[in-house]
């Protein structure tokens, strides 16, 4: 995620390239927190009402900065993108969408996975196909 943010800076993606650069780093200390909690918990189980407070605070963090980072990849898409690309970003913003409903409403919580999961395929089909297009620009052969 962050390789794709970093190219939207050198493309001169703006504020949501820098958002969603910053979101990345604080999605990642998240789940260092989320991880290393469960570590400790599975360590000494049952484990602690603190403990379990500061799994909380790393899983909801995580997946909150990984709803920014979907919603900035998408104005991202959006902003530099024809028709294809512009739908992208609008899809990518509503996975964001649905990782904050899920978030929020417990009934919406498959939304988290699912949001996340449209959002970044999209991405990837995205960095692609810019990929591709970029090397055919240039000439370059595979």
């Amino acid at each position: 995620m962050a390789c794709f943010f970093v190219a939207l800076l050198r493309a001169r993606g703006g504020a949501a390239a820098r958002i969603g650069l910053a979101a990345v780093a604080v999605a990642l200390a998240g789940d260092v927190l989320e991880t290393s909690t469960q570590l400790h918990l599975t360590a000494a189980l049952p484990g602690s009402a603190g403990a379990l407070g500061l799994l909380a605070i790393g899983s909801r963090g995580k997946n909150l900065a990984l709803a920014v980072v979907d919603a900035c990849a998408g104005v991202g898409m959006a902003a530099r993108g024809r028709i294809v690309g512009r739908l992208a970003g609008i899809v990518c913003i509503a996975g964001g969408v649905a990782v904050v409903a899920g978030l929020v409403h417990a009934p919406a919580r498959p939304a988290l996975s699912a949001g996340n999961a449209v959002a970044w395929l999209l991405i990837l089909v995205y960095a692609m196909a810019a990929s591709v297009r970029r090397s055919q620009v240039r000439g370059d052969r595979a």
